[in-house]
């Protein structure tokens, strides 16, 4: 501790001592975990990628015995969840357990849906991108040497307005040394 002259303690002896006791008193205790009764009907327990396949839109129909069935099986088949396993107890129920749980968090699909990061391809945006050339094939095509247009068909084909791939344009404009 810092002491004065005097041999008091310094204000920022005596504040340092307060801010201690101060954090000491918010310091929360470790609570135990309380099991909620039907827990696997909890989407909320389950990561962002299993609670696409949280679908019970039917619990309220379910008795309290069906609805703990219902509970114990999702809590063990869709969590994966197999320390007090009631209906998953051979060793090859577990592995499809554990082998269907794998796939699930290895789905990119399904990643990408939890992360929101997946956009609806509708046949309107499909469109719009192909109308923008959105995506090009390779600049290159495989084409034979038999197979080239000359540069007077080419330029033929462009002064009609026919319709030809910005790849192909490009490889030929490239190729012949055009612009």
């Amino acid at each position: 501790m810092f002491k004065n002259v005097y041999g008091e303690l310094s204000e920022m002896a005596k504040s340092k001592s307060k801010l201690e006791k101060k954090v000491q008193g918010t310091r929360r205790k470790k609570q135990k975990k309380v099991s909620q009764k039907n827990a696997g009907l909890n989407p909320r327990k389950f990561s962002k990628v299993k609670q696409e396949f949280h679908d019970f839109d039917y619990i309220k129909l379910l008795s309290p015995k069906e609805k703990q069935f219902l509970s114990d099986f999702t809590w063990e088949y869709l969590g994966a969840n197999l320390t007090e396993a009631k209906y998953h107890k051979t060793k090859k129920a577990r592995k499809d357990v554990f082998d269907a749980n794998n796939a699930r968090q290895r789905d990119i699909y399904s990643q990408r849906r939890a992360e929101g990061r997946l956009f609806s391809m509708t046949p309107e945006v499909a469109a719009w991108h192909s109308e923008n050339n959105w995506y090009e094939p390779d600049i290159e095509p495989n084409l034979q040497q038999n197979e080239y247009l000359t540069e007077s068909e080419f330029l033929d084909l462009l002064k009609n307005g026919a319709i030809i791939p910005d790849s192909l344009v490009i490889f030929y404009k490239k190729l012949y040394k055009l612009d």
